[in-house]
């Protein structure tokens, strides 16, 4: 019987150096066109722009043995009720002071404003541990999570429920969510807290085990051209099995938690998991 491979695919628009856009998928061979298809759409945008030199986008394709692939379910989602930016980081600082330990929240607060939203991005997200101690690794350039995809099947589950909730095309959110979920995997991650570098981008989240996947608007003011990652991790954390597992096991999403047993807050909004029953042998391809 012949093995089974998938394909981790990665994509990536700049223009000299500066980030655009960026996506990433697990795959079955059957599916490596119409992803790469999908991949060189969103490249479009960024040519009608007339930018001179006109942007790049560089694809990356590995192969992955089906048997090596860890199978998962996606944090479930609330989305945070603000109006504004200070009513945003208000939320943003009561949720870390439930995850971190007592008076660190401050700490981290600091670490994200200076080194993600005051500095260029980077090309991966930085480390800093829960007590405020930042973690340097492979240089200032930050830790990338790869090899990481969604079941089709899901994806378009996810589409369709988000509909209701988020404007056409929600694919940012959702990919957004499947690598906060492989993140957020390990036991070694507190949280995530992110921040678009897209200056018309201005939603944000902070990811949990306790919150899951919290949408935050208003997470930078319009216009404004910086952001990034930052992963929060216990102090006892071994940081090269970490690095390893981020970058290279591979993780394929193929159901999503229920959220009812997530921790409740007043600012947030649960909305409704793709059913506890959903399974993706079970839809139509």
């Amino acid at each position: 019987m012949t093995e089974e491979f998938y394909f981790s695919i990665r994509m990536r628009i700049h223009q000299e150096g500066t980030h655009l856009s960026g996506a990433e998928d697990l795959v079955p061979a059957r599916d490596l066109d119409h992803v790469l298809s999908s991949f060189s759409d969103r490249l479009l945008p960024h040519l009608l722009n007339d930018a001179i030199p006109p942007p790049q986008q560089i694809v990356t394709i590995d192969p992955v043995p089906g048997k090596e692939i860890r199978r998962k379910p996606l944090l479930p989602v609330q989305f945070m009720e603000s109006l504004s930016c200070d009513e945003s980081e208000i939320g943003l600082r009561e949720i870390l002071d439930c995850l971190l330990p007592e008076g660190k929240t401050e700490r981290i607060m600091e670490i994200f404003k200076q080194e993600i939203m005051g500095n260029l991005p980077r090309h991966g997200a930085l480390i800093v541990t829960s007590l405020g101690e930042p973690i340097l690794a492979e240089g200032d350039s930050g830790i990338r999570t790869t090899h990481v995809g969604c079941e089709p099947s899901l994806r378009r589950a996810l589409e369709e429920m988000l509909d209701n909730y988020l404007e056409k095309p929600n694919h940012r959110f959702i990919d957004a969510l499947v690598l906060a979920s492989k993140v957020l995997a390990s036991e070694s991650v507190v949280a995530e807290i992110c921040a678009s570098d897209d200056p018309s981008y201005t939603t944000g989240y902070v990811a949990s085990r306790p919150f899951g996947y919290v949408r935050i608007p208003h997470m930078k003011k319009a216009g404004y051209g910086r952001g990034g990652r930052l992963y929060v991790v216990f102090p006892t954390l071994h940081l090269r099995t970490l690095i390893n597992e981020l970058r290279h096991t591979p993780v394929l999403f193929d159901r999503q938690s229920s959220g009812s047993l997530l921790t409740s807050h007043p600012r947030l909004r649960l909305i409704p998991s793709v059913g506890d029953d959903f399974h993706s042998e079970g839809r139509t391809e």
